[in-house]
């Protein structure tokens, strides 16, 4: 190549001999790209060519680079593997002969659809290839379900085959392998019931198929009594499959189980063998009704609860019985139930609080008249009863804190859950270890008269438990802070030495009674005064320390408290002023 003189690059012409790459001055830069070509853009060879050349790094530039794969780049990489999920049919399925059975798949590799791949399926039919086109039962053709169809023909023997599947997506192939059976039996379906009455019609119409197929043949249908056969017909299915027989029993055939066979063979040496029993009864059997639970009873209820009762009423065959009436019959008398819908009735009954507790029953009885005759049936159900709790609710002790020598005066309200009054029943409350049986004063009240003692003072728990006559119970727990001494408790305990001082006042006048009960008082009220000093103290721990009272009960002692040290203070300066 000549090489351009430096005069000759940059007059603003672009000579022969000069281009992109060699004068950019004169002839421009060499890059770009071109409509089309995403991944390549125009720059200067070696040898200062400008021409399309790949862009590194970019999916579509025919290169699988080493940050790219199938998965984020199908058009430069190829997959590591071929995978494929088997669609229909199922492998526990078995064929039957002339059954044009759909094969189908998806293909992916690295877990991206694969499209355009070469798929083959081989097996006794021969080879198929399985096609993504959207016009083989495949789906569409972007959505990398492959398909085809092979007949499964009569000359087919019974018996286990392996498939194999193989495929070619641009050089990189994939193999698997299926296992299916061929069974030559199909299925009969009919409406037999179990159950049937001398004098009835067996209908014995049906049809032969199997999964959508459906199969005209010749069969031949019996019922044999578990002596002989009674019944014998040769008929045949259409092209759909439907065949139609009946047997009309009398009242002198033998009741018992019966067996009932159908067997046949169509063109492709399919078979069919049905065969299943029905039990016959007596006449007088089919006029009795069964009756049963929708749902289970629960494990157990407690007492003042509703149980829900759904039952279903069918006949001696299992048929759903509509229009009976139902009743539901237990030790608190009789319910009607309602019907729900065709066969389904519901009703509730109460559990008082006086059921016995344990196991307990009630029956549903049912009856109906129909072209037949008059149906009827009964059921007896088992059901637990537990004891229902009793809210025992305090009334009294309403304060936090008594005097030694204060009436207590236990009182609760006792009630069942629905609200009723408790009536009769026995509560006790437990003072400590002191027990005190509360007396039924009105409807669900009950209290009893205590004077707080020595034995009281300090934390005194209180526990009131209720027990009715049925064994209903509940229980209510609290507790008082009892201390110091009451005036009324004072003057009980000093009622001798009060008597002695009204003697002397008496004898010897009225300023010699004054020292000596002054001098008695005077020592009561301080020690009373120190007594009220420790107790604010304590309750000062109890709401700010410990949390035990509520605001609204802390401001209620000490209001009490403060209100009697003021009438112990003015009683002392009195009293001073007095002996002055």
């Amino acid at each position: 190549m000549p090489a351009v003189s430096a005069q000759t690059c940059g007059d603003g012409s672009c000579d022969p001999g000069e281009n992109s790459c060699t004068c950019q001055a004169d002839c421009g830069t060499c890059g770009g790209t071109l409509a089309g070509q995403a991944c390549k853009e125009f720059a200067c060879t070696e040898k200062n060519i400008c021409k399309l050349t790949p862009i590194p790094n970019c999916c579509g530039n025919d290169l699988c680079e080493v940050n790219e794969g199938f998965a984020d780049c199908p058009a430069d990489c190829l997959p590591s593997k071929l995978e494929f999920e088997l669609l229909g049919p199922v492998e526990s399925e078995s064929f039957y002969r002339g059954e044009l059975v759909l094969f189908k798949v998806k293909a992916t590799g690295d877990g991206i659809n694969i499209l355009g791949a070469d798929i083959t399926l081989s097996g006794f039919f021969g080879s198929r290839i399985l096609y993504n086109d959207g016009k083989h039962e495949d789906g569409t053709s972007l959505d990398a379900i492959y398909a085809n169809r092979f007949l499964v023909k009569k000359e087919t023997l019974a018996g286990k085959y392996s498939f194999q599947l193989e495929a070619d997506f641009r050089e990189v192939l994939g193999e698997v392998d299926y296992n299916f059976s061929v069974e030559p039996v199909l299925d009969i379906e009919t409406g037999l019931k179990e159950k049937y009455a001398l004098g009835d019609i067996i209908d014995l119409s049906g049809t032969v198929q199997k999964r959508q197929g459906r199969f005209a043949m010749p069969l031949t249908v019996k019922i044999n009594n578990g002596r002989e056969d009674i019944f014998v017909d040769e008929i045949s299915s259409d092209v759909n499959g439907k065949f139609a027989s009946s047997y009309h029993s009398s009242l002198i055939d033998r009741t018992g189980m019966w067996t009932v066979t159908i067997e046949g063979e169509d063109e492709n040496k399919n078979t069919v063998s049905f065969q299943t029993e029905i039990k016959i009864v007596d006449a007088e059997e089919s006029l009795f009704i069964q009756i049963g639970l929708v749902e289970e009873l629960g494990e157990a209820y407690e007492r003042i609860s509703s149980v829900e009762i759904i039952a279903e009423v069918k006949d001696f065959q299992g048929g759903l019985v509509e229009g009976a009436e139902l009743e539901l019959e237990w030790a608190g008398g009789k319910e009607p139930l309602l019907e729900l819908k065709s066969g389904q009735y519901s009703g509730t009954f109460f559990i008082p609080f006086s059921m016995a507790l344990g196991a307990n029953q009630f029956a549903l009885n049912a009856k109906k008249s129909g072209e037949t005759g008059f149906l009827s049936g009964s059921n007896t159900f088992i059901f637990n009863v537990e004891s229902a709790e009793i809210d025992v609710e305090i009334m009294e002790p309403s304060d936090k804190h008594y005097n030694i020598g204060e009436s207590l005066a236990p009182k609760v309200f006792a009630s069942y859950a629905n609200g009723e009054p408790v009536i009769g029943a026995t509560v006790v409350a437990l003072l400590n270890n002191k027990e005190i049986t509360l007396e039924n004063r009105e409807a669900g009240i009950f209290s009893k008269d205590y004077s707080l003692s020595e034995e009281d003072k300090g934390r005194l728990n209180i526990s009131f438990r209720a027990v009715d006559s049925a064994g209903n119970e509940g229980l209510s727990t609290t507790w008082v802070e009892v201390s110091g001494e009451s005036l009324a408790h004072i003057i009980q305990q000093n009622a001798m030495l009060i008597a002695v001082v009204l003697i002397i006042v008496t004898v010897i006048g009225f300023f010699g009674s004054r020292f000596l009960f002054g001098m008695t008082t005077k020592s009561t009220l301080e020690k009373r005064k120190k007594e009220l000093n420790a107790l604010e103290k304590e309750i000062q721990s109890q709401y700010f320390d410990k949390g035990e009272l509520s605001k609204k009960e802390y401001q209620k002692l000490m209001e009490k408290y403060q209100s009697e040290l003021e009438t112990i203070d003015v009683k002392l300066v009195e009293m001073k002023k007095s002996e002055k």
